[in-house]
């Protein structure tokens, strides 16, 4: 697969791996459960480990190497803003990495995983809106 629709392909399995994070985070459940929770999110982190991977070696390289001035700021803008999600998630994930402490504080942590999660589908909706077509420009 080529590396741009591998991009695109994985946009869309962290949709649906989003998505179904939602619906968990729904009501309150007990610690088996929310074990299952964090498990989609040790998954999600996975993939955007390798989503990010992709981004470092192929996109990013390609966009900075445009003879367009202005798809290389595009994509150092991108950059930079993905330094900040990207540290905002590694804290995210070593701040609930229990699934007993998630059961203490859900509401807390229903409201960090909304905002983490939003955060990455805004990210998404950028990249595919405003990034992806730079590659046919």
């Amino acid at each position: 697969m080529k590396p741009m629709e591998k991009l695109k392909q994985q946009h869309k399995t962290i949709l649906n791996s989003v998505d179904e994070i939602f619906a968990d985070i729904q009501t309150e459940i007990d610690t088996p459960e929310t074990s299952g929770i964090l498990d989609k999110i040790n998954q999600l982190s996975e993939l955007l480990e390798e989503h990010l991977l992709i981004e470092d070696e192929f996109l990013y390289p390609l966009l900075k190497s445009q003879p367009q001035e202005q798809v290389r700021d595009i994509a150092n803008l991108f950059i930079f803003e993905l330094g900040g999600l990207k540290e905002a998630f590694g804290k995210y994930l070593n701040r609930w990495n229990s699934a007993n402490f998630v059961s203490g504080s859900f509401k807390e942590f229903t409201s960090e995983t909304n905002a983490i999660m939003k955060a990455l589908v805004n990210r998404i909706q950028k990249e595919d809106s405003q990034l992806f077509p730079l590659i046919n420009s």
